[in-house]
């Protein structure tokens, strides 16, 4: 028999956004309703500042969720009472915590991304004085793009010497562009071999 659905998912967009869940109406207390309503008008006020930095979907996933917890006789007091004692508490908590949080988060992504750059650079400068026997140096993934591989991770496939980068097929050039998140284009495979060893560093 299958487990009975949640009431109430629990929800994080980031380490500032988010809540907890419940399994049960029953379940949600004044203390859950009320980090649903806050972490609702969170997203609500960082939407308004920039209508790119949080998804859409995430917004009205929490606008429901926050009509949900309301429909409790609990969270419904919290939602009314509550809000309008908090509000410019929340406002405040916009500007210096969720920014100064989402501030250390950027400032973490920005120096990941910027190491894994300074580790192709070396990549690339060692490739580049590569003999026909001489080992590759993989380089890493450093563009940060939702769904994609990870930010420095290495790709499975890649060309370890002179001999596995002239004998690439198309389908391993795919999935190092999909990896990489680059084309590699060309007019036919011999093409796009040359524009993966460019990318690596390597001279054709």
């Amino acid at each position: 028999m299958a487990a009975p659905a949640k009431y109430l998912d629990e929800f994080q967009l980031s380490a500032v956004i988010k809540h907890g869940g419940a399994d049960t109406a029953d379940d949600v207390t004044a203390d859950l309703a009320a980090d649903v309503v806050v972490a609702s008008h969170k997203a609500q006020a960082l939407k308004a500042l920039d209508k790119d930095v949080i998804p859409s979907v995430a917004v009205d996933q929490l606008a429901r969720n926050a009509q949900l917890v309301a429909s409790r006789g609990d969270a419904a007091a919290v939602t009314r009472g509550d809000l309008s004692n908090f509000k410019a508490e929340l406002l405040a908590d916009l500007k210096v915590g969720f920014l100064a949080d989402l501030k250390v988060e950027l400032l973490a992504a920005m120096a990941e991304q910027a190491a894994a750059s300074n580790r192709n650079l070396v990549a690339r400068m060692q490739n580049s004085q590569a003999f026909a026997d001489t080992p590759y140096t993989v380089l890493v993934r450093e563009k940060a793009t939702a769904g994609a591989a990870a930010l420095g991770a290495e790709p499975a496939g890649f060309p370890v010497n002179n001999d596995s980068l002239f004998t690439l097929t198309t389908s391993a050039i795919n999935q190092l562009a999909q990896h990489y998140g680059e084309e590699f284009a060309g007019n036919g495979v011999v093409e796009r071999r040359k524009a993966v060893a460019r990318f690596i560093g390597v001279r054709w």
